[in-house]
C-alpha cells in the first residue's frame, strides 16, 4: 500500500471527498472490489457487514470543464 492519501480509508456515512474509482473492502464475505462514487455524496454502508466495509480510493476523477 502506498503512503499518504491514498491509502486512506473512509467508513459509510462519511462524505466522499474526492470523485473516483474506490477500492471497496468487505468484512470477510466477498473479495475487494471497486466502485466509481461521485464526490459530495456519503460512501454507503453494505447490505452484508453493515458499517465494517471500508472505501480507499484508487484514481481520482476530475470534472470536466464545462464550455460557456
Amino acid at each position: 500500500m502506498g503512503s499518504g492519501s491514498d491509502s486512506k480509508l473512509y467508513r459509510p456515512g462519511q462524505v466522499v471527498p474526492t470523485a473516483g474509482i474506490y477500492k471497496v473492502l468487505h468484512r470477510g464475505h466477498r473479495d475487494p472490489h471497486e466502485a466509481s462514487l461521485r464526490a459530495d455524496e456519503t460512501f454507503p454502508s453494505c447490505r452484508k457487514c453493515g458499517d465494517q466495509v471500508r472505501f480507499q480510493l484508487v484514481f481520482p476523477i476530475r470534472a470536466k470543464a464545462q464550455k460557456a
